[in-house]
């Protein structure tokens, strides 16, 4: 079983963009490799692809991105749009999976939304992670299939997600 970890070491602050870009980026990759449960290796790889429109995030003014820290390393982060009720990321580092941090910045993000008085959180999940937000209160409102000009246009399957809060 593995051990989880004290949420008294973990930490959340904004992301700087000058100092977080390049260790987010690879933490989205490396997390990303999860997927290859419910996707394929080449669909892993595209929509990996279509995360490195990160920049993009950073400079949006309806986004906001936190990073989740364990002794000073990043091991998650997460991104959301209170305005929309919307979280759009959320990845934690495969080392650390199954400890307790993304409970932790599941918390966190429930937290900033009910200070913003929201009433919801939404969200589109990724196959693999739907059983992951059932456990903490999400409830599947549909199938999403998405696709973009980062995804080349081609189509993945995802969930449509709702937790009240």
């Amino acid at each position: 079983m593995k051990q989880l970890i004290s949420q008294i070491n973990l930490s959340l602050r904004k992301a700087n963009i000058f100092t977080d870009f390049k260790k987010i980026r690879e933490l989205r990759k490396k997390s990303s490799e999860t997927s290859r449960s419910h996707y394929s290796v080449e669909d892993v790889k595209i929509m990996t692809g279509a995360g490195d429109h990160l920049l993009l995030d950073f400079i949006n003014p309806f986004r906001k991105i936190y990073v989740g820290t364990l002794e000073k390393q990043i091991v998650g982060y997460i991104e959301i749009a209170p305005s929309k009720e919307w979280l759009w990321h959320i990845f934690v580092h495969p080392s650390y999976a199954g400890k307790g941090i993304g409970k932790f910045l599941m918390n966190k993000v429930e937290e900033m939304f009910k200070q913003e008085d929201l009433e919801n959180i939404k969200l589109y999940a990724r196959l693999n992670a739907v059983n992951f937000y059932k456990k903490l209160g999400f409830v599947e409102k549909g199938r999403h299939n998405w696709k973009n000009i980062f995804t080349r246009y081609k189509s993945f399957e995802m969930k449509y997600m709702v937790k009240k809060i």
